[in-house]
């Protein structure tokens, strides 16, 4: 059911990582990916060739780029003047039906001091159809700890996704993660949410993406960091890496073939 038009994996795609059903693929350390400063509006490149490109959408004290592990894009969101995103140019789960789908990244998720912050990972939320709807959050959520900062990742189709799939909850924020959302099918468990080579939990999405009608706007564009406007789904972490499969739930196997080709590069 899917609408991509595949094409083989392009020779800027990291050497040794599964490519079968690889649509998107950005790399913040990677050159022919990324070759800006942490400024509004630079294009982040599709390694893959489908042109499922990005842009930042923010003022420039929102980004910063850093040298360190490879290469990374520093999201730092000093207030609420200074919120920004990262905008995708093409919906990846329109007309995916109830195929399976990955979602990968490389990612430090920062501290930020506050509470209740509903750290968006990855936005696709049409106006239509509504049952369509996707959200993979990785909050900062203080009171779900006793008091203690920490990480509650959860999917589901509302902003905040706590109410949904509690996939993992975790009060570290030391180093870097390598994080897998894995659907290999529609059954109960058929969701896998991997960190750093480890499965951490399970969860069921029997969600039939359907064709995408109508979005935010015009310019029909999907997110990672916050939705619309407001500054307490922002993102604020280090992103070096992201991957979108369709068609493709990785396994178990193929999540740890990913993970030992870039885990030196992350000091794992």
């Amino acid at each position: 059911m899917r609408n991509h038009l595949l094409r083989a994996a392009s020779a800027n795609v990291s050497s040794g990582i599964v490519t079968t059903n690889l649509i998107a693929h950005y790399d913040f350390g990677n050159s022919s990916s990324y070759s800006g400063s942490g400024n509004n509006n630079d294009t982040v490149t599709d390694l893959t060739g489908n042109n499922n490109d990005a842009v930042l959408v923010g003022d420039n004290s929102t980004f910063s780029t850093n040298t360190a592990n490879g290469g990374y894009l520093e999201m730092n969101h000093g207030g609420s003047s200074s919120i920004g995103t990262i905008q995708r140019d093409t919906n990846l789960l329109s007309n995916l039906g109830t195929d399976d789908f990955t979602l990968e990244f490389w990612i430090q998720i920062k501290n930020n001091g506050q509470n209740t912050y509903y750290d968006l990972l990855f936005i696709e939320f049409p106006s239509s159809p509504s049952n369509s709807r996707f959200i993979l959050s990785g909050s900062v959520y203080y009171s779900t700890f006793n008091g203690e900062p920490g990480h509650r990742f959860a999917s589901g189709a509302s902003w905040e996704a706590l109410g949904s799939t509690v996939l993992y909850d975790s009060t570290s924020f030391s180093g870097w993660m390598h994080l897998v959302y894995s659907r290999t099918g529609t059954g109960t468990g058929d969701v896998k949410f991997y960190k750093n080579n480890t499965l951490q939990g399970t969860g069921t999405n029997a969600t039939n993406y359907g064709n995408y009608t109508s979005f935010f706007s015009s310019n029909d564009r999907k997110y990672f960091g916050i939705g619309f406007t407001s500054n307490v789904l922002r993102l604020i972490a280090n992103l070096a890496i992201f991957r979108f499969y369709s068609g493709t739930g990785l396994t178990a196997a193929q999540v740890q073939q990913n993970y030992n080709t870039d885990k030196a590069r992350f000091g794992l």
